[in-house]
Parts: C-alpha cells; sequence; structure tokens
C-alpha cells in the first residue's frame, strides 16, 4: 500500500521537459471512474510518461479556481504539507514551492517549478517545470525532486462539464528503484484528477 500511498507525493504540481510537440505512442492501461489513464515511453529516460482523461461535471471557471488558488494545495492534495509561491512574475506565471511528507523510510520530497498558464477562449492550460532558483536551496534530508513535464488542459464541453487532461513525467531522484518509480506514475495521475474531482464535488 505504501508505493500508492507514495504516488500521491508526487504532486500537481503536477516540470525541463520533452517538447510539447514530441511524438509519442500512448497506450492505455486503466479505464475506471470515468477516468482513461495512458502511459508512454519517451527517449533518453526509463522513467514513463502518463497522461490521464476525464470530464467532470463542473465549469471551466469552477476547475480554474480552484488550480489557480496554489496556497491551498494542501487542504486536498494529500501529503502535500506545505506549498508557497516564491516568486510572482505575472498573473499567468509563478515560481513556486511544494513539499510533501513521505511515508517511513522514503525522504520527503520537494519541488520547485515554474507555472506558465496559457489561455486560449473555451480552454486553459497550465505547464509545469522544474527550475533552479535561488529563492529556495535545497534542503538537508529532503529530496529535490524534478518535474520534467507536467500540464493541466482544461476545455469546457458546455457551462456544466468541462475536459480535464493531465500529463505527467518527474524524476523522484533519490535511490528508489526505477520499477518502483514507474508504478507511483501509473496511479500518479489517476488519483490526482480523481482528488481534484471529489474537492469540486465537495464545494458544492
Amino acid at each position: 500500500m505504501r508505493l500508492f500511498v507514495y504516488s500521491l507525493l508526487l504532486s500537481i504540481a503536477v516540470t525541463s521537459a520533452a517538447s510539447e510537440s514530441e511524438a509519442v505512442e500512448w497506450q492505455e492501461i486503466r479505464n475506471s471512474l470515468g477516468i482513461r489513464v495512458y502511459s508512454a515511453t519517451v527517449e533518453n529516460t526509463s522513467i514513463i510518461k502518463v497522461k490521464a482523461v476525464a470530464e467532470i461535471e463542473v465549469g471551466l471557471d469552477r476547475v480554474l479556481a480552484i488550480i489557480e488558488d496554489e496556497l491551498t494545495y494542501p487542504d486536498w492534495v494529500p501529503y502535500l504539507s506545505r506549498a508557497s509561491v516564491l516568486q510572482t512574475i505575472s498573473t499567468d506565471e509563478k515560481l513556486i514551492y511544494n513539499h510533501f511528507d513521505a511515508p517511513w523510510p522514503a525522504r520527503d520530497r520537494e519541488f520547485v517549478y515554474r507555472l506558465r498558464i496559457q489561455r486560449d477562449k473555451d480552454e486553459v492550460s497550465y505547464i509545469m517545470r522544474s527550475e533552479i532558483t535561488s529563492l529556495m536551496p535545497e534542503q538537508k534530508h529532503v529530496v529535490r525532486a524534478w518535474l520534467m513535464e507536467s500540464r493541466y488542459n482544461l476545455r469546457a464541453l458546455d457551462e456544466k462539464r468541462t475536459r480535464l487532461e493531465l500529463v505527467f513525467h518527474a524524476d523522484p531522484r533519490g535511490r528508489l528503484p526505477l520499477w518502483i518509480v514507474n508504478i507511483v506514475h501509473r496511479s500518479f495521475a489517476f488519483d490526482a484528477i480523481q482528488a481534484l474531482r471529489t474537492q469540486l464535488m465537495g464545494d458544492d
């Protein structure tokens, strides 16, 4: 069970990444509770990339309100103990810090990433990539993980339905075996969307 618990530690916060235009062959690995999960291999790494897709019975504006409130992530993202905005570059660009409590014997993980928001009519994308910054030096006893690619792609289907897609590819670093990292990836995309949907439903 700890492997699946740890999957939630690789947060949204679902990144220096493979190019958006990189062609990958997605294979469906799960279809449950209205959430489809896919995985793909990526050149020059043995860590798989994952994608999850779902339709949420909530309007786009309410989804945006949850995702754009980074400081409330600990209220609904399991095991996320701290979230802070290190720097606000503009309304659509921020530098963010996340700290996750890991189950023993794993060490806590932390992420520092740049969030960029792209808006186009009824579609919004949140693009997250890890970044090195003097605003948050690495801490002792915590592993600085690396988001290679993470994005939420949102599209309004109508006033009360939103299509949500999460793409996630991260290196947790440290001494975790590769097979554990890939198990974490396979479950994380599903868990992240399910947690977001639960938060939105509870917000009614």
